[in-house]
This record gives C-alpha cells, sequence and structure tokens, in this order.
C-alpha cells in the first residue's frame, strides 16, 4: 500500500481498500491500523479530505471500533484542520482512540510514529498503552532504538 500511496496511485489502493473491508467486517483489523493511516495521509497531501473522512468512518464502523463500545458512532472530522500535520493527528487519534486498543494496534501505531520520527506522540501512545495494562513489545523498543540511531546519525 505505501508503494501505491508513494506512486501516487491512489485509485488503486482505494480500490484495495474497498476489497478489504469485508475481512475488516468479519474479523477485524487492529493490526492493519498502518494500512489505513498510510493510505489516509496520502489522501490528505492530495487534497481529498472529504474521502478521508469517509473512509475513515467506514474502517472506524466496520472493524476497529471495540464490539463492547455501545455509544453512538461520530465520524471524525477533518475539515476542521488547517494543516496536514493536524489532519494526520486527527487520523492517528481516531485509529487508536475509536478503535480497539490491543497489543497489535498499539505496536502497529507506536512503531510507525518512531519511523516518521513522531517521538513525542508516539511517547503519549507508549504511556496510554502501559496505563491500560499492555507491556511493550520488544520491537517497540527496537523501533524506537533505530529512530534514535537514524535521528542521531542523520
Amino acid at each position: 500500500m505505501k508503494g501505491l500511496c508513494d506512486t501516487g496511485r491512489l485509485d488503486d489502493v482505494l480500490h484495495l481498500l474497498y476489497s478489504m473491508l469485508w475481512r475488516i467486517s468479519r474479523k477485524g483489523c487492529d493490526a492493519d491500523v498502518v494500512i489505513y493511516r498510510t493510505l489516509l495521509e496520502a489522501l490528505c497531501a492530495a487534497g481529498r479530505v472529504k474521502l478521508v473522512e469517509e473512509i475513515l468512518g467506514k474502517v472506524l464502523k466496520k472493524g476497529l471500533r471495540s464490539p463492547s463500545t455501545r455509544r453512538a458512532f461520530q465520524r471524525p472530522v477533518l475539515s476542521g484542520a488547517t494543516t496536514l500535520v493536524e489532519m494526520k493527528r486527527t487520523i492517528d487519534e481516531a485509529l487508536v482512540v475509536h478503535g480497539v486498543r490491543s497489543p497489535a494496534s498499539y505496536e502497529a501505531m507506536i512503531t510507525d510514529l518512531y519511523k516518521d520520527d513522531e517521538f513525542s506522540h508516539a511517547g503519549k501512545l507508549f504511556h496510554e498503552m502501559t496505563q491500560k495494562g499492555f507491556r511493550p513489545l520488544v520491537s517497540m523498543i527496537e523501533a524506537k532504538i533505530a529512530a534514535l540511531y537514524t535521528r542521531t546519525v542523520c
């Protein structure tokens, strides 16, 4: 997905995502949160904000939301964000806050945030994860070390 997004083939990625929605609704795909994040951020960068809101709403409604959650579902609104950074933060928060909190979803988001040099946001999620009783995985620590190494070398 990232390769398709990087080359600007967003319509192909959309087609692939829509074909995955049936799987999302059957099993839930909290570990695939990075795929959704990549696509949604690429669409925001391309100026397709309304489409991002629609897709984010569908993904959250179909499978990332916890089955025990009984509250009314509200689609996240990105139109209030003025910069791409604010839109990305809104997407991240929607995927984690409204999504299923599991070790797989935390691992996916935290390692991806470290790769993107988003240390403060990754740190907040890391802290939240430990407060919820989840133990950090070795891959999360490795991602942080790799990001710190890259940051000091470059």
